[in-house]
């Protein structure tokens, strides 16, 4: 077919070869310059098309999302509150008089103390200890003050004498047991009872010792949470042997441990109040604690280098692992 075209122009326009190859290349330049006009534009006409579309599209659905968004906020944040308040109305503490020295578990969780702290308090009454005031319960392990002061007007300190059972005196002739000395300008020695679960004015009933060192005995005792040994009597501030002697003569030790230190979920402050731990010392612990994970056994305290064998040998008995 191209040939045909040339000769038609060769024959009736007279053109040369070379003119004819030159006017066929021309001729398809000539179309696209004339035609392009037209077909750009309708191809530019069609993309600004889609492209508004496409605009009003995007913009069209970003409104629906921010109105879905704001519908899903707002039911997410009235589902929070109705949650919120209804969880503190099943979960609201009671608040009751009750007496300290009687009241029982559940009264202690109903009161909202934790599990832990209402454990410890009915373990030391079944012990036969008692509480005198506000200070003395403040001494439990995992009890919050906030918590205590709350309840300031509702708690009350009565305790019955009769519930602990008192031991008969013996006969002088038996050298085990201690009697009153007639001397009446000496301090008579009581008969041997629990160390730990004696009084001050018990204390105070053996020569040597006042109402200082008998409250100071007393103080630190409270603060181990119970002597574990005799021994401990030396790390009391103003004792001298003799009176150590005295009291160890007079007293037993029997369940030496009335409360012991969950290791695993005390908190900083509780444990610093101990005498075996410091400030320092504590947070070392629980921050030791909270890199590592709960401690396994009471031998790990032992990978933290500052705790000494005869430290940790004194800690053992007043840790556990909970």
């Amino acid at each position: 077919m191209i040939n045909t075209i040339k000769s038609f122009l060769r024959n009736h326009f007279g053109f040369s070869r070379s003119e004819t190859n030159g006017l066929l290349l021309l001729l398809p330049i000539i179309f696209f310059s004339v035609f392009s006009p037209l077909i750009l534009k309708k191809a530019l006409n069609s993309y600004s098309n889609n492209v508004i579309y496409d605009k009003k599209a995007a913009i069209a659905w970003k409104k629906g999302l921010e109105a879905k968004l704001i519908v899903a906020e707002n039911e997410i944040i009235n589902s929070s509150v109705n949650y919120q308040s209804s969880s503190q109305s099943v979960l609201a503490p009671k608040r009751f008089n009750f007496n300290a020295n009687t009241v029982n578990y559940n009264q202690l969780v109903s009161l909202g103390f934790s599990n832990k702290v209402a454990k410890n308090w009915t373990n030391y009454l079944k012990a036969n200890g008692n509480f005198k005031n506000e200070s003395d319960l403040s001494k439990i392990y995992g009890i919050s003050q906030s918590k205590l002061k709350s309840l300031t007007g509702f708690i009350k300190y009565d305790y019955e004498q009769s519930k602990k059972k008192k031991k008969p005196i013996q006969k002088a002739t038996d050298h085990k047991r201690k009697v009153y000395l007639k001397n009446k300008f000496t301090k008579p020695i009581i008969v041997e009872g629990n160390l730990n679960l004696t009084n001050a004015s018990d204390l105070m009933k053996i020569r040597g010792i006042g109402e200082r060192i008998s409250e100071r005995i007393i103080k630190f005792r409270d603060q181990l949470g119970g002597f574990h040994t005799m021994e401990q009597l030396n790390e009391v501030y103003g004792l001298d042997s003799i009176i150590i002697n005295q009291v160890k003569s007079n007293f037993f030790l029997k369940d030496s441990i009335q409360i012991k230190i969950p290791i695993n979920s005390i908190n900083a402050e509780d444990l610093a109040s101990h005498p075996y731990f410091g400030k320092k010392l504590a947070k070392i612990i629980i921050n030791y604690r909270k890199h590592h994970g709960s401690y396994q056994a009471v031998k790990d305290l032992s990978k933290i280098h500052i705790i000494s064998d005869s430290l940790l040998s004194k800690m053992t008995p007043y840790l556990q692992i909970d």
